[in-house]
């Protein structure tokens, strides 16, 4: 019975968050043009600051910068997070996306962006341009923070 008393704070606090995440994506989903919204980066943070290993995934927009679809790439482990261009590509592609914005956290805590980072970014915006899809941002989310790649002027 010891064990059922110690499991119930644990559930209430995980039904919270669950229910704060479901309230945070329906903001996000209402049909708003999302860009830099406090409720975008409420969302993702409320998801992805916790986890405990990197993962990667795309918001696909349409045209009035509208989130389509959020689709999670991969999961890493607790310092990287590989992703293929071409799987971007694929999901936005077949989406029918307009836009798209990169997202990754960073388990460690710290927002900036890695070389890594940066390199890879600077891949997906010039395949984007190529193909004519614009690349809003890459955002790194933490529990210390978040840091956008536009905001750092490194787009």
């Amino acid at each position: 019975m010891e064990l059922l008393a110690d499991a119930r704070p644990v559930a209430a606090i995980e039904g919270a968050r669950a229910f704060m995440q479901a309230a945070l994506r329906e903001q996000v989903l209402n049909g708003k043009s999302i860009g830099h919204a406090d409720e975008l980066i409420d969302y993702l943070r409320s998801d992805m600051a916790h986890l405990p290993m990197e993962r990667c995934r795309v918001l696909l927009l349409d045209k009035k910068l509208r989130l389509i679809r959020d689709v999670k790439l991969t999961d890493g482990t607790i310092d990287e997070a590989p992703f293929f261009p071409r799987e971007v590509f694929r999901v936005a592609l077949l989406a029918n996306a307009s836009a798209i914005i990169l997202v990754h956290n960073h388990p460690s805590g710290d927002p900036q962006p890695s070389r890594a980072d940066v390199d890879a970014t600077a891949t997906i915006v010039w395949i984007a341009k190529r193909i004519g899809m614009d690349f809003i941002d890459h955002l790194i989310i933490s529990r210390g923070g978040c840091s956008s790649f536009r905001a750092l002027g490194l787009l």
